[in-house]
């Protein structure tokens, strides 16, 4: 047989060809980078290596997974881990945090929402910074891949109630402050998003966290924010008010006391104090206290006293209450006991309703009220108010006229009766403010005074007391208030906390006190500032404005 030589030649030719074809092929699905291909991420010269050590085409997309499926939504503070994942033209997915980390870019659309952290070949870190929404972008050449993240406000995670005592006097404030603790570590005063509730609005009422003892007694003040609940054990004591010696139209009665008073409805003597007018439940229907001074030598005090028995029922019935002070016996000048009183008492109206005590026997020195300088002659009647224990009239004589003004002044203990022929007439309190008080209250006297630092506050009138702030600024300052005038026309004064009175400098007043809704004055460094109402009993709400000159 003869070999075509030409032919075995094509032949072996072919049979190399075809050999170092499945050699190249066999080359270009390994991932040497230097070899074709060079590159497989569009716009770079890099090339990914594909676990299986194949070419999988160029690189297509990216989508940037969370550590969980679903859309991604954040709480302020906390954080997330993200992890790239880039398919390639086959369709083959590849995690490739590692590439974008090293040679690619990671961005925030919204730094201010979403902040970036620790980035690894693993993982890329993102925190929740403030509520809004951003867009998390992968970038790796031409190729970039984004996540909408959405950032809502840290959740609650702790609500409570705090108050620097459990103990609310009669008659006075407390504020209950409302916390919220936050996820991130804020904490925040929801007192005025807070929903109050008392137990016993007869002992004790709620606003915004300021609560007002109205009566001897136990509450349980509630509030609800969201679906958190927080609850406080109140007492509300009766403290009798701050009062001084003097008895005095507009000061606080002493609080006086007796050893031995009579009380005809009891039939037996008793120790008896001012203060059990104010505070003992006996006294709980009684708004005001007819202190009738008297003596056995005195004529018109027989004559006055028949007249309050005439109408002792028409007093009671108003909430008055009488208290006959016999100040001397039926002898000028002679001191009388309890016991005289009593007896001298008797002579003239019998078991007539009312409390008798004697001048002699008053303590805590004797004789208090005819050393007081009140009695100008006798009868002398001392009215006083128990909202407040003050003594808001008294007049020497009797009135001609049966008891007088005294049913009168029984029903309405609100008004001014300094001048009790010609009596002032002041509106029953009723709360008119549409904001909540201010976070200071109780702000009712100097002592109290909120302090404040220049900006802008809401405020009011919102019980029946005037505010008062503490204005710590150095320097030069303006302060203003506005208001509505048809509500309540405000006075604010800087205070002379010594005399308790408006601040007067070199002969002027300072403050402001006009018919506009509005004041304003101009003052220098720490001062104590007061708004009232110029009518007693009105109430508004107002804007501060303390600005610093």
């Amino acid at each position: 047989m003869k070999l075509n030589l030409s032919s075995a030649l094509w032949a072996a030719a072919a049979l190399s060809i075809g050999l170092a074809g499945c050699g190249d092929a066999e080359k270009d699905n390994k991932k040497n980078v230097g070899e074709n291909p060079g590159w497989n991420v569009p716009g770079t010269q890099l090339y990914i290596d594909a676990p299986d050590g194949l070419y999988h085409g160029p690189l297509t997309t990216i989508e940037i997974k969370p550590s969980k499926d679903g859309p991604v939504e954040l709480e302020v503070s906390l954080s997330e881990t993200l992890t790239a994942m880039g398919t390639f033209q086959d369709g083959t997915a590849i995690e490739i945090t590692k590439n974008v980390v090293n040679d690619g870019n990671v961005t925030s659309a919204a730094a201010e929402v979403i902040a970036l952290g620790d980035r690894t070949d693993e993982s890329v870190t993102i925190t929740a910074k403030s509520p809004g929404d951003s867009k998390i972008q992968f970038s790796l050449g031409d190729i970039t891949g984004e996540l909408a993240v959405k950032v809502i406000p840290a959740a609650l995670i702790e609500f409570k109630v705090e108050i620097p005592s459990t103990e609310i006097p009669r008659g006075g404030n407390g504020r209950i402050t409302a916390k919220g603790i936050y996820r991130d570590g804020e904490e925040k005063d929801l007192s005025e998003m807070t929903t109050w509730t008392t137990s016993d609005e007869t002992v004790a009422t709620v606003m915004n966290g300021l609560v007002t003892g109205l009566k001897n007694g136990m509450v349980k003040i509630s509030a609800k924010f969201e679906d958190q609940e927080q609850s406080l054990d109140l007492t509300v004591l009766c403290k009798y008010p701050d009062a001084g010696s003097r008895i005095h139209t507009g000061n606080v009665m002493p609080n006086l006391s007796w050893g031995e008073s009579w009380d005809p409805a009891a039939g037996a003597f008793a120790e008896f104090k001012i203060e059990d007018l104010y505070c003992n439940e006996q006294f709980e229907d009684k708004d005001t206290f007819f202190f009738v001074l008297n003596a056995g030598w005195c004529g018109p005090c027989h004559a006055w006293m028949k007249a309050i028995a005439r109408e002792i029922t028409n007093i009671e019935a108003e909430g008055g209450q009488i208290i006959y002070v016999t100040g001397e016996t039926r002898r000028r000048g002679e001191g009388a006991t309890s016991r005289d009183a009593r007896d001298l008492v008797a002579m003239q109206i019998q078991d007539s309703p009312g409390i008798r005590v004697g001048d002699e026997d008053t303590m805590p020195s004797g004789s208090n009220f005819r050393r007081s300088g009140v009695i100008e002659a006798w009868p002398t009647t001392v009215v006083v108010r128990k909202k407040d224990m003050k003594v808001i009239s008294s007049w020497a004589g009797a009135f001609r006229a049966g008891a007088g003004p005294l049913v009168d002044i029984a029903k309405n203990p609100q008004w001014d009766w300094s001048d009790v022929s010609n009596p002032v007439p002041v509106m029953e309190f009723e709360n008119k403010c549409t904001s909540p008080d201010e976070a200071s209250e109780p702000n009712d006297n100097a002592a109290t005074a909120g302090a404040i630092d220049a900006g802008t506050m809401q405020a009011g009138i919102c019980t029946d007391a005037p505010d008062f702030f503490k204005v710590d600024v150095a320097g030069n300052w303006r302060i203003t208030i506005q208001f509505t005038n048809s509500e309540a026309n405000l006075d604010m004064h800087a205070w002379d906390t010594t005399g308790d009175k408006p601040l007067v400098v070199g002969g002027s007043v300072i403050g402001s006190a006009t018919n506009r809704g509005y004041e304003t004055f101009e003052h220098s460094g720490p001062a104590v500032v007061r708004i009232a109402p110029r009518i007693a009993g009105s109430s508004t709400s107002y804007r501060l404005v303390l600005e610093q000159l």
